[in-house]
């Protein structure tokens, strides 16, 4: 086993040492070492950024869409590609 996974990385000193060790210890079983509360929240986070980039990816399809059905005169080549 690693020194790193042996430690505790503190999340909020070291975010790359704290994913490092932790997912070292998930990797070894190690499951009653892992900070499973902070794991969940990232977790949690992870889910609600990608919500939001999916969110502003189809706000962006639907106006691009919007503006190709009532903007005609403004299709330029780069929109036919």
């Amino acid at each position: 086993m690693s020194d790193l996974a042996e430690t505790h990385a503190d999340y909020d000193v070291d975010y790359h040492a704290w994913l490092t060790s932790n997912a070292a210890l998930l990797r070894a079983g190690r499951l009653s070492d892992i900070d499973a509360a902070q794991i969940a929240e990232e977790l949690d986070d992870m889910g609600k950024s990608e919500r939001r980039a999916i969110e502003r990816w189809l706000r962006i399809l639907i106006l691009h869409l919007l503006k190709w059905r009532l903007q005609p005169m403004w299709r330029g080549v780069s929109w036919q590609q």
